[in-house]
């Protein structure tokens, strides 16, 4: 496991959660850093064998600036082929809309990034190097619930797309 993370805080905790166990390796850096990311994920990691990719809950705080679509691409050509990705994605998109967009607001002036909300077709292009596993792209809650009796009624409340893609 590589865990990629740019804020201080959660790096010392994963790196006291995560200390000593040979299998881990916690990287301090930004996710549109690629190239240095995926250096320093090579120590531990074997890019010849397919892997998984998780960004989730991360890339709605990529800006349109840092390219996410190059993000993935980069990611999915360093990765072997049969390897996925595992993404999610805030949207104003649906029955929270009103919510998440008051969220992200909040995020203007009290961090060191902003919450960038897409549609389902922007979070499509995003996933554009990978071949999307059925469903594709659906509320988190609709995404291969155990049992179809666990999904609610208003899946769209919390306002986040998720979605599996294969190399």
């Amino acid at each position: 496991v590589v865990y990629v993370d740019s804020e201080p805080v959660a790096v010392t905790h994963a790196r006291r959660t995560l200390d000593g166990d040979e299998n881990c390796l916690v990287v301090e850096d930004r996710l549109p850093n690629c190239e240095s990311v995926l250096t320093q994920a090579g120590q531990l990691l074997d890019f010849t064998e397919p892997m998984a990719v998780m960004l989730v809950a991360i890339l709605h705080f990529v800006s349109d600036e840092d390219d996410p679509e190059g993000i993935t691409a980069r990611y999915a050509k360093a990765t072997a082929p049969g390897s996925y990705l595992i993404a999610s994605h805030g949207t104003a998109e649906g029955a929270g809309a009103e919510r998440v967009r008051k969220a992200a607001a909040g995020y203007r002036g009290k961090a060191d990034y902003s919450a960038y909300l897409r549609t389902k077709e922007e979070f499509a292009a995003i996933l554009a190097p990978y071949d999307l596993v059925e469903p594709g792209i659906t509320w988190t809650a609709q995404w291969h619930p155990e049992d179809d009796r666990d999904v609610p009624a208003d899946a769209d409340h919390l306002a986040i797309y998720a979605a599996v893609g294969r190399k």
